[in-house]
């Protein structure tokens, strides 16, 4: 699994380089090579169906660490439900799925960025100031989709916690409406992503 992290908008310096601590890297800061264009990467090896718990931080050490580290937005946040402590409420997190992903994003932001965005599950949760609404949620597994003025079109994928998609649709031409039905899924937490362009947006949905 790779982790990328775009430097190029973030409002702080970072002389002694960008790594990545959290359950991925044991806790440990893992140095992140520059790739070129101010983004960082670094490739690790890990069990599938773990969650985890990560962010990337500009300093090697937990001196004063929180003046380093990025400060993710409230609505990507999603430590909380992966790792299953409502506590865990400031980091970014998933569950590693069976195939190889790119989580690549913006520094301190939940915008993803390159060719990974095809590939990559944004794991954000619900919020009214995004690009669509979903409702009814929790539902029964029959979701109704209305993309805002922000977004025109494109296409809707529907992915387990896992990261595995199960669901594509298209959005029809000057529509601004989807009806998703995956009753026949079990009770679980999913994320649907729309994909307008080069932007992507995501959101948590609950089946009951």
């Amino acid at each position: 699994m790779t982790f990328k992290v775009n430097m190029s908008q973030a409002d702080i310096e970072y002389p002694y380089g960008v790594f990545l601590v959290g359950e991925p890297t044991e806790w440990a800061f893992v140095e992140m090579e520059h790739e070129g264009d101010e983004i960082y990467s670094v490739t690790l090896t890990l069990t599938t169906g773990e969650p985890m718990a990560y962010y990337y931080i500009v300093n090697d050490t937990w001196d004063d660490y929180l003046d380093y580290r990025e400060t993710v937005p409230e609505e990507c946040v999603n430590s909380a439900e992966v790792m299953d402590d409502p506590e865990w409420d400031v980091d970014r997190a998933f569950i590693v799925p069976e195939e190889d992903v790119t989580y690549a994003y913006y520094w301190a932001s939940c915008e993803t960025f390159g060719e990974e965005e095809e590939e990559t599950t944004t794991l954000v949760k619900s919020s009214t100031n995004l690009a669509f609404e979903v409702y009814p949620n929790p539902s029964n597994g029959l979701f109704n989709v209305t993309l805002s003025s922000a977004v025109s079109g494109g296409k809707l994928e529907v992915f387990e916690i896992t990261g595995r998609s199960i669901r594509k649709f298209h959005f029809a031409n000057d529509a601004n409406n989807l009806t998703i039905d995956i009753t026949n899924m079990p009770a679980s937490i999913y994320f649907i992503k729309v994909s307008s362009g080069q932007k992507t947006f995501t959101q948590k949905v609950l089946v009951k």
